[in-house]
């Protein structure tokens, strides 16, 4: 099956934002109509499984409203709703709008995470590398996260070559910066298409390079930490199957006293790896308000998750994110 894929050029002449086609007056939104429109918003961002309203009213909602920022608030949330529960095309057309918008990078990373994600679940891997290509320059800032994530999608598609040309310079950059006890994540996705491409020659080159970089305790750091979450779906796992720790202990939020008085509200998505026992570590947070940072990295360095066991053993996992939502009643 074939996908209409957003070109980002016309889709911005097409749905500029604001609602300068229709009329609409200069105001705000009403009282009841933003209570919505938070609650939804909040739903969507959270992640979850149904929204807490249909479409069909968010879109009655949408033809009553007169002002032009609810117009504009309620054509982004249709966009952000198709994206999370559309079907796969309206997807694709909901994330076209959000990424012209002026949306944080935070909101629009989410959200596409989602789609790609939807895609290869559903079996459409060529979709879901084209939507990382259009990502990586949509959203500068996280180009190289996209940039990995379609080397992965390519390498898994058995297009071994074109892999290791995406990928190539970002390793050589990242061990050029490379702590002495760690191996950057750019070079585990290296090491994931070597392997799964059963090409010996390859990893045995890249493995040499490691050990000019890190010295001899270079073995011993990939032996320790060489399954990690993308690793596990390139060598056969499927990627819906792939494992996503269970929160044993949900984190408690303590709303920051300085935002709550300036009653504001907020996204944080918290990255962090999993030791054996499922204790979070080398936590960092990307908050659309930098006061609720402090406390997002508190509240998940609190929580423990289920433990990663493969083969009867325990295994570290890297690269994982909980987003969390704060938001003023």
């Amino acid at each position: 099956m074939k996908f209409r894929l957003m070109s980002l050029a016309t889709m911005a002449l097409a749905l500029v934002l604001p609602a300068t086609s229709e009329t609409c007056v200069e105001r705000g939104l009403a009282k009841s109509g933003l209570n919505t429109a938070r609650d939804v918003h909040s739903a969507i961002m959270a992640g979850d499984e149904s929204p807490p309203i249909s479409r069909a009213h968010l879109v009655k909602l949408r033809d009553r409203e007169k002002s032009c920022a609810g117009i504009n608030s309620f054509d982004y949330l249709l966009a952000l709703m198709d994206v999370q529960y559309g079907n796969l095309q309206d997807g694709v057309d909901g994330m076209g709008i959000v990424l012209v918008t002026d949306a944080p990078d935070l909101e629009k990373n989410r959200m596409m995470s989602r789609l790609v994600t939807r895609f290869v679940q559903g079996g459409h891997i060529q979709t879901a590398i084209d939507l990382t290509a259009v990502a990586e320059t949509s959203i500068p800032d996280s180009a190289l996260s996209y940039r990995r994530e379609r080397a992965l999608l390519l390498a898994g598609k058995g297009r071994f070559d074109e892999a290791r040309a995406l990928i190539d310079a970002d390793v050589e950059a990242a061990l050029t910066d490379a702590e002495p006890d760690q191996i950057p994540y750019s070079v585990w996705v290296r090491l994931a298409i070597a392997e799964v491409s059963g090409d010996a020659a390859d990893e045995r080159k890249l493995l040499d390079r490691l050990a000019e970089v890190l010295g001899p305790a270079a073995p011993n750091l990939v032996a320790r930490d060489r399954i990690s979450m993308d690793y596990q779906m390139l060598m056969g796992r499927q990627y819906d199957a792939a494992y996503s720790p269970d929160a044993v202990t949900p984190p408690t939020l303590r709303y920051p006293t300085p935002m709550r008085l300036a009653r504001k509200s907020g996204s944080c998505d918290v990255r962090f790896d999993l030791t054996e026992e499922g204790v979070p570590n080398n936590l960092s947070a990307e908050c659309n308000e930098d006061g609720f940072k402090e406390e997002s990295l508190r509240a998940v360095a609190e929580v423990r998750f289920s433990e990663l066991t493969i083969d009867g053993v325990p295994r570290r996992t890297f690269n994982l994110v909980y987003p969390l939502e704060f938001r003023i009643q």
